[in-house]
């Protein structure tokens, strides 16, 4: 079995050699398509045994995606990023590519995006198909085209650095993602797929409000789009809980759950907004909801889709756990109360067997908690 990795590169000598020492043991061959650089990224290439292939910048991704593509001979190809990294091992993918009945054409891999030292956002991402099945569409945001079926493969992950940035890189990457967008949205106007981005790109710059305009545009036209992003109803519940924005979250919370019952990020999301209405059912249903679709996530990494997700983390449980405790608690404690109110009314034999069991099963949980904080 041959394995090709295919890259587009520009100026990426910072990136680069972190990205090719993780495949160079992964792949059999690095295939290189330089569309402009002006530092040493095309010596760094050679230097891991890259095939390097020069091809001016000509404003879409998918172009020059492809054209790497094209250069590749492997059996599978790997398509990654300069400012990405694999984690994993050879043995382990050539097991699971090698098991891949016909009908797979595409290997999904779990995608975690760094900000400093911990994942910010994780989700899968297509990345490993058979050639001749694949091609890229769309000028930026390309995404993959190909025939057949797509599985899960957990043999490795892909890292992501690229948004880990300084501001002026930030800067740099934000005019040059929504100026390619809005020609996106020029050459077809109903193009809604270049909302959903929009809805991503314009926090960064701290554009809340054309954020939320973009997310309502996306969804409205939802059946219109052919693969709708379901993570869109977790980026609008965010920006109108920054922008206290209770209009939109009424209008909308609802149709989320619908869509995404238990999912950890609209969980979450509910969670926040009954803190901010300062509505406790709210919030115990947002961190109920949120335990089960923790548990689920941890339990079938498929179960995230393609759906960018934020939240599955020890941090946002210990926050759901720690509320719904708390919750749940009140609720006894105001149960207990009521019930030590009409205790006294109760028939001798009866008030005395309800107190005895009452007093034997709060004993029982309090020698429980003791023993689980001397452990």
């Amino acid at each position: 079995m041959k394995i090709s990795a295919a890259l587009m590169v520009r100026d990426e000598e910072k990136n680069l050699p972190r990205c090719l020492e993780s495949i160079k043991d992964l792949v059999d061959e690095i295939i290189v398509v330089d569309t402009g650089s002006k530092d040493r990224t095309i010596e760094i290439a050679r230097e891991y045994g890259a095939k390097t292939y020069f091809q001016p910048w000509q404003y879409d991704f998918s172009l020059h995606r492809n054209e790497s593509i094209s250069k590749c001979s492997g059996d599978w190809i790997l398509i990654i990023d300069a400012d990405e990294e694999i984690v994993g091992k050879r043995k382990k993918l050539e097991k699971w590519l090698k098991r891949a009945p016909d009908a797979i054409d595409c290997a999904v891999l779990e995608l975690r995006d760094m900000q400093g030292d911990e994942t910010f956002m994780s989700f899968n991402s297509p990345r490993i198909f058979r050639r001749g099945k694949i091609h890229y569409e769309n000028i930026v945001h390309n995404r993959p085209v190909y025939p057949g079926k797509a599985a899960f493969c957990e043999s490795i992950a892909v890292v992501h650095y690229g948004y880990d940035l300084d501001e002026a890189g930030q800067d740099r990457k934000y005019h040059r993602t929504m100026d390619l967008l809005k020609t996106r949205l020029k050459n077809d106007p109903n193009d809604w797929q270049v909302y959903f981005y929009m809805a991503q790109l314009y926090p960064k710059k701290g554009k809340l409000k054309n954020a939320l305009i973009a997310c309502e545009a996306y969804i409205k036209h939802k059946d219109d789009v052919e693969k709708f992003n379901e993570s869109i109803w977790f980026t609008l519940l965010q920006l109108a809980i920054k922008l206290k924005d209770t209009e939109t979250i009424e209008r909308h919370f609802r149709a989320a759950l619908e869509a995404l019952p238990y999912d950890v990020d609209i969980s979450w999301a509910v969670m926040q907004y009954g803190a901010m209405k300062g509505d406790p059912e709210i919030m115990a249903e947002g961190a109920s909801r949120y335990v089960v679709a923790y548990d689920r996530v941890l339990a079938d990494p498929v179960a995230k889709q393609e759906r960018f997700i934020y939240n599955a983390n020890t941090k946002t449980l210990t926050m759901a756990l720690y509320h719904l405790s708390l919750l749940r608690l009140n609720d006894g404690l105001r149960l207990l109360e009521r019930l030590k109110a009409i205790i006294p009314e109760l028939p001798k034999d009866f008030r005395e067997s309800t107190e005895a069991d009452l007093s034997r099963e709060l004993l029982k949980i309090g020698i429980k908690w003791i023993h689980k904080e001397a452990a």
